[in-house]
């Protein structure tokens, strides 16, 4: 869904993975500087042939992207879109969760869950969730795999940032 944003005209500051944290009792997150690593299927379905550069292994069929404009200043964070995959063809929607199926939400997409583990484990986890869930909305946007909603994706997306806040 980043790569989408991108290709319609958002500036990108992360695809899967962001550090997140609070400045000035704001949340912000920093850029990942990472390349974008797509399966060959997806380089054509998404016409980016001109952005592939080198595979991630040898005998795999996913590669590194140029990833275009990515901003380099931590802005703020106003929303987080959790992403499900819908099996309905054409399925494109978005949906506020509430605190109580955020939070579980959250928990479960961390990167290092390990890390996560230690840290809820020292109590830090349930109180940093907490305090991002009081700064932060966070939607599940349920997407199809289906092309034609590729476009449809990054409209939706524009329209609800100036909608929802």
């Amino acid at each position: 869904a980043a790569l989408l944003c991108a290709r319609a005209g958002c500036e990108l500051v992360s695809d899967d993975v962001a550090a997140i944290h609070f400045h000035a009792d704001r949340p912000v997150v920093h850029a990942d500087a990472r390349q974008f690593r797509l399966w060959d299927d997806m380089i054509e379905l998404l016409g980016l042939e001109a952005q592939r550069r080198r595979p991630v292994r040898s005998m795999l069929h996913k590669y590194h992207l140029e990833p275009g404009s990515v901003r380099l200043n931590a802005p703020p964070l106003a929303a987080l879109y959790l992403l499900e995959t819908s099996n309905a063809a054409g399925e494109l929607s978005i949906e506020p969760l509430t605190l109580v199926r955020a939070a579980p939400a959250l928990q479960g997409n961390l990167y290092r869950r390990v890390l996560g583990s230690h840290i809820a484990q020292r109590g830090d986890g349930f109180t940093r969730i907490a305090r991002l869930l009081g700064r932060t909305q966070v939607f599940r946007l349920r997407r199809s795999l289906d092309s034609a909603v590729n476009d449809a994706i990054a409209a939706q997306l524009r329209a609800h940032w100036t909608t929802w806040q």
